[in-house]
């Protein structure tokens, strides 16, 4: 889980380098504010589905799916990643829950390091949730060819 984090950050750096090659700023997205708010929108019902899942998870022992993803090791491994997931989510709803309070048709340093910072975490968040979905599919198609 520790290199996939490494991987994200790295993706969300490069991400966050090429805006300021580019010198995008805050000010040039056009309806930025409602960027946010659905950010936010989308960022806590992805929180609520993997929380769920992560709910569900336990109540669910006597499935054949979760005991054959215990036997092969991946239960842990997803729910780490649901965790980390949720984590990286919910920071990116409250940094842009924070966008809210700057005027972003004034660029100065902090508009301009909020952005990068929300972009690092957006990238993040997709990434990590990409993941999950990729670890969940492949367990399943794993524990599903075996039989």
């Amino acid at each position: 889980m520790k290199r996939i984090i490494l991987v994200t950050s790295v993706i969300g750096l490069i991400v966050c380098f090429v805006l300021f090659i580019f010198n995008l700023k805050v000010s040039s997205i056009p309806f930025f504010k409602e960027l946010l708010s659905a950010t936010i929108s989308m960022g806590a019902i992805a929180v609520g589905f993997l929380a769920a899942a992560i709910t569900l998870m336990p109540t669910l022992q006597s499935n054949d799916f979760l005991a054959d993803l215990k036997s092969i090791g991946g239960y842990e491994k997803l729910l780490n990643a649901l965790l980390v997931a949720i984590a990286i989510l919910f920071i990116l709803c409250l940094i842009s829950l924070t966008g809210f309070f700057f005027n972003i048709n004034k660029v100065n340093t902090y508009t301009t390091l909020f952005l990068y910072v929300w972009m690092f975490f957006f990238v993040n968040s997709v990434s990590l949730v990409s993941y999950v979905v990729g670890v969940f599919l492949y367990y399943l198609k794993s524990t599903s060819s075996d039989k």
